[in-house]
């Protein structure tokens, strides 16, 4: 906007906070500079480029894309989220980013055309799996790095996991590594393993068992203590680091099973033909570990 011609005079324009809060505040303070100056607005390439200058743009960028891997993975929707945004703290600040974001959404699906990204890809394994499309032969699923698991991943795993009574299912994380929540993981999953996951017995919808493992081989104690997270409450409540010697032994034993192991490959080596004996036993005395 452009102020009056006589630069000396001055106009004050008062606002209030609830304004903000009832989504009136930027109509009302156009109306009440309106007789005072001339509205001349900034142009939408130069106001972008003035946010990205200021690093709003990354920062703002970011959380759209944070939103929109949760958003897809939990196959939310706009009116779901409106709903929520009806009783959230800040009612106008939620609407604005879902008014954003809905128009976003959909450039988003259209520029993708024909294409998937990697969430429709896990929602379109789980509608396979659900609707019996697919036929899991699996009666073990394992599943690593399970902190990192996002609500999409996770009715993947319930889907293969309810084609088979027997079905079980195991999974090993570390809620202390849980830092991927940009991604889709919700570590909530994890500590409610039992309730999301567990088998049905007697009436019990959440059977299952838990091993805490309170001891790390990676690690001396002068390492693994000073690294742990201040103040945060992990599921594994005992930490115990691994000294030297029980390193020590435990690297003994490995290499025992490892010339056991070895003293079988020879003699099995041993039974091949003739041209392959020498170059056999040759390839497992270079690989096998001194003692």
């Amino acid at each position: 906007m452009e102020a009056p011609a006589a630069r000396g005079e001055r106009h004050d324009a008062e606002t209030f906070s609830y304004e903000k809060v009832e989504g009136k505040l930027l109509d009302n303070l156009k109306d009440k500079l309106a007789p005072h100056v001339s509205f001349k607005p900034v142009a939408t390439d130069q106001l972008f480029n003035t946010l990205a200058e200021m690093g709003q743009v990354d920062a703002f960028t970011q959380t759209i894309g944070t939103f929109l891997r949760h958003f897809k993975s939990s196959g939310a929707t706009i009116a779901r989220f409106e709903a929520r945004a009806a009783s959230s703290e800040d009612v106008p600040r939620s609407r604005s980013f879902l008014k954003i974001f809905d128009a976003l959404i959909d450039a988003y699906e259209a520029r993708l055309g024909d294409m998937i990204d990697f969430e429709d890809m896990i929602v379109r394994a789980t509608t396979y799996v659900e609707t019996s499309r697919y036929k899991s032969p699996y009666r073990h699923i394992l599943v690593d790095e399970f902190q990192d698991i996002s609500k999409g991943r996770g009715r993947l795993l319930r889907a293969l996991k309810a084609q088979h009574e027997d079905a079980r299912l195991f999974a090993v994380g570390d809620d202390w590594q849980s830092i991927y929540r940009f991604t889709g993981a919700d570590i909530h999953l994890m500590r409610n393993f039992g309730a999301e996951f567990g088998g049905k017995f007697a009436g019990n919808n959440a059977v299952h068992s838990t091993v805490d493992l309170g001891r790390t081989f990676r690690s001396v104690d002068k390492i693994a203590h000073p690294a742990r997270p201040k103040g945060f409450e992990p599921l594994t409540r005992r930490f115990v680091a691994c000294r030297q010697p029980e390193t020590w032994l435990l690297t003994t034993r490995l290499l025992a099973c490892w010339g056991r192991c070895s003293n079988v490959a020879r003699q099995l080596s041993l039974r091949r033909q003739p041209a392959q004996r020498s170059i056999n036993s040759r390839r497992l005395s270079r690989i096998s570990p001194r003692r």
